[in-house]
């Protein structure tokens, strides 16, 4: 199904965040490297950052929080979902790579994954309304069936396996 109009036009309105950002290179050697990339989004979970890993690919990295990473739980039940979905591939998804432990002395654990190119939904609903333009009927269908049948494809990939944070500022939507 092709990309209505009103969402190819707000994402020229948004910022992309990947030129100029995937500056951070993943190198487990040199932690302080880790200090310096540029956080493309934050939230509850923690910080999204842009890296580049060793084969120059572009991938983000969500540096959990300190409250989240101090639970043992919490990194055992993370690890397990990883696990559960390491076959998993769909194009409206980036692919975990890998949960690791920042370095050998924090507990802050990250999550390593492709970069999806394109632009966060908060920031489409933000830059549509700062503007004054209203969201669609038809553009509005459309990001919910996208958002539906990625939904679906997860669900279906295997047992107990779910997304855990759905929200606008944790979809992006490409023109691809």
């Amino acid at each position: 199904q092709p990309v209505p109009a009103i969402c190819t036009s707000l994402q020229q309105l948004c910022r992309t965040g990947t030129a100029g950002a995937d500056t951070f290179v993943m190198n487990p050697a040199v932690s302080q490297s880790r200090a310096i990339a540029p956080v493309a989004f934050e939230d509850g979970l923690g910080e999204r950052l842009y890296a580049v890993g060793a084969a120059n690919e572009p991938l983000e990295v969500l540096k959990i929080s300190n409250e989240l990473s101090c639970v043992s739980s919490f990194e055992e039940s993370l690890r397990e979902q990883a696990a559960r979905l390491a076959d998993f591939r769909h194009e409206a998804f980036g692919r975990v790579r890998a949960v690791e432990r920042l370095d050998a002395r924090s507990s802050t654990i990250v999550i390593i994954s492709d970069h999806v190119r394109g632009v966060r939904l908060s920031e489409v609903l933000a830059g549509a309304r700062k503007r004054g333009i209203p969201l669609e009927y038809s553009a509005a269908t459309w990001l919910i069936r996208q958002l539906v049948s990625a939904m679906a494809a997860l669900h279906d990939s295997g047992p107990r396996v779910c997304h855990g944070a759905i929200s606008p500022a944790r979809h992006v939507v490409s023109a691809a």
